[in-house]
Parts: C-alpha cells; structure tokens; sequence
C-alpha cells in the first residue's frame, strides 16, 4: 500500500477540524476513533506518531497536484474525496522509526450500539467477532467504537478471543464517556492475562493545543 505524506496529519490538526462539524458524519467519528487509538499507542509505546488514510491510487496524479499544508477546515472534504471506499482499512497508523523507515498499523474501524447491535451484550459482542472470524488472517487492528447502552463482561470477550483462531492481529475497543467526553481504551487481543489492558484518554488532554 502506498502512503502518500500529504495524507498525514498531526492529531491536532485532525482535532481542530473536528471542533467545526456540527454533526459528525461517519469519517469524523473515524477521525476521533483514530486519534483515541492515537493517543493510547502513544502512551503504550511512549513515542510520537502520524495518523494516515489510505487513498485511491488512480487518483495520485491529482492528490500530488495538491498543496501540502491544508487547512482543517478543508480536511475532512479532502480525506472523503481521496479514500478508497472499498478499502478494508478506514486509517492507519505511521510509527516513524528513522528517516527511511516506519511502522505501519493498519485499523479497521466499527461501531456498536445502534441499529441491530444497539443494546449490546456479551453475547452480541461474540457474535459481531465471530462474522469477522471469516477474514484471512492479518496483522490489522479491529477498532471497536461502542456506542448506546451495553451489558459486556469484557474478560469472556477476551477469553474467547484467546480460544479462538481470530484472524485481526490486535482488538481494541474505545468507548466514549458522553458526560466527560473522555474516552475509555481497552486492548482485548493480545494481552498477558485474561483482563484488558485499560487506558483511560482524557478529553482535556486530546484537545490541549500543541
């Protein structure tokens, strides 16, 4: 997959375009899943990175025609214009690692808690991971963004993933607190023991200028 650098952006930039939607569409609740998964890589592997977003390749010689800076009101048109919608990976992670090299985690981004999940229990939540069970496997996170009411004992959740051949290398799930606005990570796979690692992203901390 190739990655073009005028589509990676710094979690602010993607923050203060968000603070000008006043209703979030799908791609901006996919910016604020990825910059919580952002933020939490961050504090676990205690380095910097980009956020990226896979695009059409037909539509290269037009995207190198852009300006490099772009301005955040105008990122959420570029990001829905260039990105390839039949892509299984929503957003992707760029860890540089020196000039000529980086680390890539690619992300798939879900959302539970409405239409046919809405009211989610454990029950439903192993059902939802065992549709995803048929995908080859891959080294993609599966990032999970619970919304609504929900009754899940997290630990079955990850007990069932450890007896299972799931094929997603890394399971996260992130759930928004709507009193704090702060946001709630848990790594389900892998993990060391049978509970989730969990992280706790503060609202104040996601949106402090840098």
């Amino acid at each position: 997959m190739k990655i073009s650098k005028r589509l990676l952006f710094n979690s602010a930039t993607l923050l203060n375009y968000l603070k000008t939607v006043k209703k979030f569409s799908k791609i901006d609740e996919e910016i604020l899943a990825t910059v919580t998964y952002k933020y939490a890589y961050q504090k676990l592997k205690n380095n910097d990175v980009l956020i990226g977003f896979p695009y059409n390749e037909s539509k290269e010689i037009e995207l190198n025609r852009q300006p490099l800076l772009l301005t955040a009101e105008k990122i959420g048109e570029f990001i829905k214009k260039y990105a390839e919608e039949n892509s299984p990976i929503d957003s992707i992670i760029v860890d540089p690692i020196n000039q000529r090299e980086s680390k890539i985690r690619p992300l798939q981004i879900k959302f539970l808690g409405k239409g046919k999940w809405n009211g989610i229990t454990t029950e439903k939540f192993i059902e939802f991971l065992k549709q995803k069970s048929l995908y080859e496997k891959n080294k993609i996170t599966l990032l999970i963004s619970l919304q609504g009411a929900f009754n899940i004992n997290l630990k079955k959740i990850v007990i069932w993933l450890n007896n299972n051949n799931f094929p997603f290398e890394e399971v996260v799930l992130i759930r928004p607190n709507g009193t704090t606005g702060d946001m709630e990570f848990y790594q389900l796979k892998p993990t060391e023991s049978q509970n989730p690692r969990r992280l706790l992203i503060n609202k104040k901390e996601m949106l402090r200028e840098r």
